[in-house]
Order: structure tokens, then C-alpha cells, then sequence
């Protein structure tokens, strides 16, 4: 008996049950995480591109929502910021908590605008709750109470130096203002410069 030829007989089948399981492990796909198959988007037979997807799913974990953040605030974004979610289909009076769990590095051209995508993450689990729902997401980058504020429109700058016009009487007069946080709806915060009750001026109708 020739030991040495069934050594390398052996070594031989060896290295094609390897080639064969390496074969089958790269025909089998594996999903990142637990979850549901909501669709398969190619048949047996079809040719895919590694640009198409061939199978979407839902994780089981907590859902995400993907929004697009203008450059002029990403860098007020933050990993682990806070977020506010409402649901068209809850109502605007049911508010989920979230936060921020991803920020990608590049940029995404939209329209000839440049966004940066953010991921936020529900905090806790909630039925009801359906893949393409309609969101609408209020990113907490910072927080403030009992603050002075007025609206964006009546910024003006001259000399490098933030200007407001206030009416006195039946005169306006220009005041020099400090600004602080950008808040929601068109508002600024007003460090210094004005006091409540002063009378900003945001446009002037000509006649």
C-alpha cells in the first residue's frame, strides 16, 4: 500500500471540499441582522448588477428614518442629538423620542444643493409604526428658555456687524445686536442690543 499516494489522494479531496464550501458560501446571502423579507426584486435566472438591490428587508431592531440636512446646519448635528418624530398617519400630537445614530462624512447633491444624510433612531419600539410612513423630524441641537427672539427678515448687515431697525415714534432707528441660536420657523435669538417690547422693523412698504 502506498501511504505517501493516498496522503496526497486525500489532501487532494480536501482541498476541493474546501473550493466547494468557499463556492457555496459566496451563492449564499446572509442578511446583517434579524429580520422580515418585505421583497425579493429578481426571479431565479436573472442576471443582477451589484448596483441593484435583490432582496429588501425590515430589522427587527429599532427603525431608522433618513433625512437630508442642508451644509448651512450639519455642523450644529451632532451623534446622539436628541430628535422629535411625528407621523402624518399618528397625528401631529403623538411624538416619538429619537436620536441621531449616523452622520455620513459625504456630501449628497439634491437639485444642485448640497445635504448631508442623518439617520435618526426610535428610542423605543412602538407598533403601529410602517416602513415608508411619512415623517417629519425636529433635530434638538441646542436648547434655550426665556430668550429675546426675532425674525431672520430683519437682519441686516453693514461693516461686518449685525444690524436691526427698531421704530421709535414715527422714526426708525438702527440698533447694533448680538445673535445667538438660529431657531425654527425663521427666528434668531437676540443676545444683546434689543429689549422685549422694542418694535422690529422686518420690511418697509413703499408707497
Amino acid at each position: 500500500m502506498d501511504i505517501a499516494s493516498l496522503r496526497a489522494q486525500v489532501a487532494q479531496a480536501k482541498a476541493q471540499l474546501d473550493l466547494v464550501r468557499e463556492k457555496e458560501a459566496s451563492a449564499t446571502l446572509k442578511a446583517p441582522l434579524d429580520g422580515l423579507i418585505t421583497k425579493v426584486h429578481f426571479s431565479k435566472g436573472e442576471q443582477v448588477s451589484l448596483a441593484a438591490p435583490v432582496i429588501s428587508m425590515l430589522g427587527k431592531d429599532s427603525l431608522e428614518i433618513e433625512v437630508d440636512i442642508p451644509e448651512a446646519d450639519i455642523t450644529k448635528v451632532e451623534m446622539g442629538d436628541k430628535a422629535d418624530i411625528t407621523l402624518d398617519a399618528f397625528g401631529d400630537d403623538v411624538i416619538f423620542g429619537s436620536k441621531v445614530v449616523s452622520i455620513e462624512p459625504a456630501e449628497t447633491l439634491i437639485q444642485g444643493v448640497i445635504y448631508y444624510k442623518v439617520k435618526v433612531a426610535f428610542e423605543k419600539k412602538t407598533g403601529g409604526i410602517k416602513s415608508g410612513m411619512t415623517a417629519n423630524v425636529d433635530i434638538k441641537t441646542d436648547e434655550k428658555e426665556n430668550v429675546l427672539f426675532i425674525p431672520q427678515k430683519a437682519i441686516q448687515e453693514k461693516n461686518g456687524e449685525k444690524l436691526v431697525k427698531i421704530l421709535k415714534g414715527e422714526e426708525s432707528e438702527e440698533r447694533k445686536v448680538v445673535l445667538g441660536l438660529r431657531g425654527d420657523e425663521g427666528m434668531i435669538e437676540v443676545i444683546s442690543g434689543l429689549k422685549e417690547g422694542d418694535r422690529v422693523i422686518t420690511f418697509v412698504k413703499i408707497r
